[in-house]
């Protein structure tokens, strides 16, 4: 058992410290706990270029709007593509139609 009669204690308060995170991986998320969530997102250039960074931003946020929105969301219900991005691969990207003879079989179009 400790006495502290004759103790005298003080408390340390450190102020206006900055830090610096160090790790060794080519991407970091670190999440920074305040009024607001803060999140800053570390990446190795010559592995990643800000484009994908800047999409990955954007999907994090989208699932946190989500999760926002209804605390009962099941993981599997999580849409991670935004609204932007599904119409860009379903509708961009995928336009694909071309007109080819009607009366010819598929085995001709490959010959051709």
């Amino acid at each position: 058992m400790e006495h502290s009669e004759n103790r005298n204690e003080t408390d340390l308060i450190i102020e206006n410290v900055s830090m610096t995170e160090q790790t060794n991986y080519d991407f970091n998320v670190i999440v920074i706990p305040d009024e607001e969530v803060k999140m800053h997102f570390e990446y190795n250039a010559n592995v990643y270029d800000s484009a994908s960074v800047m999409r990955i931003k954007d999907h994090f946020i989208q699932i946190m709007e989500q999760v926002a929105n209804d605390v009962q969301l099941c993981v599997q219900e999580l849409e991670i593509v935004t609204v932007e991005e599904k119409k860009q691969v379903l509708e961009v990207f995928n336009d694909t139609a071309v007109e080819y003879p009607h009366e010819k079989t598929v085995y001709q179009l490959f010959e051709e």
